[in-house]
């Protein structure tokens, strides 16, 4: 892993994302599967590189950052209600 860095990280994880979503148009589950695994070892080595801590302490300050939003999903994503500034 000497040559890793963030930089090559990101990069790594956009070319998985771009194998997930062929995966999901040609319906190939073995191929999700696959993608998915890749991500979470791509987002467990950039959280280590980034100094951030574990992939599991960042999903817990996301967790933690949106588990009490409202919203409604419209068309098969959330959308967050929005708040009164």
């Amino acid at each position: 892993m000497d040559s890793a860095t963030p930089l090559t990280q990101t990069s790594k994880l956009a070319e998985e994302l771009s194998e997930l979503i062929l995966a999901l148009a040609i319906n190939d589950s073995e191929e999700v599967e696959d993608a998915i695994g890749d991500m979470g070892v791509v987002l467990t080595i950039l959280a280590r590189l980034a100094n951030v801590g574990s992939l599991q302490s960042c999903m817990e300050t996301a967790y933690a950052e949106i588990r009490d939003r409202k919203g409604t999903m419209i068309n098969g994503t959330f959308v967050k209600e929005q708040t009164a500034k």
